[in-house]
């Protein structure tokens, strides 16, 4: 009798190595996407930041990272010109407070080399997906809360670590934390170090995502996030699916727990086909609950059954390629196709 209790209990251990290898193939880069030649750098622009001590360093900064001025000065029209820049930047190192936080986030983000490698994963799967694409130079820097916590174009990428410091007791103690008035505690808490890859291959799918600009329902709009989603999911496929979405634990679990009732609502409600904007921007728009849901239903939840919806179309039609997904517009046909009951 121990020997076969023994004998089962071999066997489940191999079988779950097994399964635990299959998984683990599916988050390594098949050998044709590794071997592409591109590379994600991190242009610290926070550490050069304080080595700023004279106007001579402050032009100095500015020529060096021309991507970075040349936004500053044109789509980003902060600034007329390079001299002024220069001499606003470095009156803006000699403040103190500022200073202290960009001293801070240079420490906590010490050593980035774990998101740049994230960053080159998505790089090199970006590329495989788009010959075209040729990796923007991404630069970190602080914003003093005055910005914003995530940029991304063709030519750069600009990171806002201060939005990214860990939420804890010293940083709130510090003041380390965005304007409440402005930008929410409920949507500081989901920037975290983890987030930053993921989020920068959702801005990167908004290139791909075509969408119909005459379907104005709230379907069109829950679809287009979902295929945004699964862009993300696709672009990282190993992350969790709560990383993906940006849930916290107790919001994961409810959606996945009350999935039915949640697109039970959807139908009752009548909300797929509606084209109220208002309704939409509630079920799909950054808020701390959808009340309209349940007390507990977290925010985006619009985004969140998208996202099941494109799954469910992917899944029932196998012969579907990402790119075609992406370039797909007609989201009654993804809906439809789908089939998606939970």
């Amino acid at each position: 009798m121990k020997r076969i209790v023994w004998n089962r209990w071999v066997a489940l251990l191999m079988l779950n190595l097994v399964l635990m290898s299959c998984g683990g193939n599916d988050c390594q880069l098949p050998e044709e996407v590794k071997a592409i030649p591109i590379e994600a750098s991190i242009n610290r622009l926070d550490k050069q930041m304080l080595e700023i001590k004279s106007p001579v360093d402050a032009k100095a900064f500015v020529e060096k990272n021309q991507v970075f001025t040349n936004y500053m000065l044109g789509r980003g029209g902060i600034f007329p010109s390079k001299e002024i820049f220069a001499n606003e930047l470095y009156k803006t190192v000699n403040d103190k407070v500022f200073m202290n936080l960009v001293d801070t986030c240079s420490l906590v983000y010490a050593d980035m080399s774990s998101t740049q490698k994230e960053i080159t994963t998505l790089y090199k799967r970006l590329k495989h997906f788009d010959e075209s694409f040729t990796g923007p130079e991404v630069n970190t820097f602080v914003s003093g809360f005055q910005g914003f916590d995530f940029y991304v174009d063709d030519k750069m990428v600009l990171i806002g670590l201060d939005y990214f410091l860990p939420k804890d007791s010293a940083t709130i103690k510090k003041g380390y934390m965005p304007d409440p008035k402005y930008y929410p505690q409920y949507r500081s808490l989901r920037d975290t170090k983890e987030h930053i890859p993921s989020r920068m291959a959702l801005f990167f799918s908004e290139k791909y995502n075509k969408n119909s600009v005459q379907d104005q329902t709230i379907l069109a709009d829950m679809i287009a996030s979902g295929k945004a989603l699964y862009f993300v999911e696709k672009m990282f496929p190993c992350i969790p699916e709560k990383d993906v979405v940006e849930y916290n634990d107790q919001e994961i679990e409810f959606v996945k727990k009350f999935e039915k009732s949640v697109y039970e609502h959807f139908v009752a409600k009548q909300l797929f086909f509606s084209q109220d904007f208002n309704l939409s921007k509630k079920y799909l728009d950054e808020r701390p609950k959808v009340t309209e849901v349940a007390d507990n239903c977290p925010g985006r939840i619009g985004q969140w059954l998208g996202w099941q919806i494109v799954r469910s179309y992917m899944k029932n039609n196998p012969d579907i390629s990402l790119e075609a997904l992406m370039a797909e517009t007609d989201a009654n046909k993804i809906f439809n196709q789908a089939k998606y009951r939970p």
